[in-house]
């Protein structure tokens, strides 16, 4: 790469951190690519990344409201950046930033509540690796944050995760994987460590497949054009997907994604008490690589089963629970790395 050319590149990286710099991709996809990297037994490979999705829903009924309007435009962003690195560690610094931009008179029907009209859920945080002589790779990884209608507005506002991760090679490409996390606003047991274990299987290309307790992921090619991927976090984040290319660059691919987002009302009364949203989607959409640096995805599809409720778990949902209406969606998303 020229030097124009880097400078074309780190132009535009920092033209989309700042105007455009709201997404993610869906929280189960995310999570699943986060792992992949993080389970991987090699280092010092990391680029500079950002990735940046927007998904725009019709407006749709609210179930048992006379106000029947909710309009909602997510935008989630990702950016990832090594600080150092080589073969033997590597170390980055990350942040993520999530908004719902939600147009709706509706109001939470149990306090009578007005409902936010912007959730946020903005992250930063940093991860290290190391690889030992004996092939062993540990790390840590820690986010600080606040998720949030007012995000930062007091402690109660804001989340905190930490992972700890041993990677031991066992038979060629295959390892175990040990684990322990801590996070405040996970949708099951916030605050308690949660500890884990798997086995990963992986011949080259072919395969990847993890099984552990409490997550799969799998990814298989059966054959070169052809592709298929499903992971499952506890309690409901699972994600599946098959993609297909078509010609060099360009692949069709299908999703179904179940989801949830969590959040901390800041004028709330019991400050136990969290916002969750959780939905189902079906996706199909392209996906054009451009160069190695540069990547467009263009897709639309079906979300079901769309609710938010405010409680301290999924056997509150009852509590503040506003049903919305299926309904079509348009996404598009872009992702840089240089």
């Amino acid at each position: 790469m020229t030097n124009s050319q880097k400078l074309n590149c780190i132009i535009c990286l920092i033209f989309f951190s700042i105007i455009v710099i709201p997404a993610m991709s869906t929280p189960a996809e995310a999570q699943r690519q986060g792992a992949m990297r993080w389970f991987s037994g090699e280092l010092g490979g990391q680029q500079p990344s950002l990735q940046y999705t927007a998904s725009g829903y019709t407006t749709r009924d609210v179930q048992g409201q006379p106000l029947k309007d909710f309009k909602m435009m997510e935008n989630r962003a990702s950016l990832a950046v090594p600080i150092s690195q080589s073969k033997e560690y590597e170390w980055l610094l990350t942040g993520s930033l999530a908004v719902q931009s939600i147009t709706t008179q509706a109001i939470l029907p149990t306090t009578s509540d007005p409902f936010p009209g912007n959730l946020w859920d903005v992250g930063f945080g940093t991860a290290y690796r190391k690889k030992f002589e004996n092939g062993w790779i540990s790390g840590i990884s820690v986010d600080f944050g606040s998720a949030s209608d007012k995000p930062f507005f007091s402690w109660d506002e804001m989340t905190l995760s930490a992972n700890l991760f041993t990677r031991i090679p066992h038979a060629e490409q295959n390892a175990w994987l040990f684990l322990l996390n801590y996070n405040n606003n996970r949708e099951f047991w916030p605050n308690v460590p949660i500890p884990g274990v798997g086995y990963m299987f992986q011949k080259d290309k072919l395969y990847r497949i993890t099984v552990g307790v409490p997550f799969l992921f799998a990814e298989v090619r059966p054959w070169k054009d052809l592709s298929m991927e499903f992971s499952y976090f506890p309690v409901r984040t699972v994600h599946g997907g098959i993609n297909y290319t078509l010609v060099k660059d360009l692949t069709i691919y299908g999703n179904f994604d179940w989801g949830n987002d969590e959040f901390f009302r800041a004028d709330r009364t019991d400050k136990s008490k969290r916002l969750f949203y959780y939905e189902k989607r079906l996706t199909a959409g392209l996906r054009y690589q451009f160069n190695r640096h540069c990547f467009v995805n263009l897709g639309g599809g079906y979300a079901f089963d769309r609710m938010y409720f405010e409680g301290q778990n999924y056997s509150d949902r009852d509590f503040n629970r506003l049903d919305i209406q299926d309904g079509p969606f348009g996404r598009a998303q872009i992702g840089l790395r240089y």
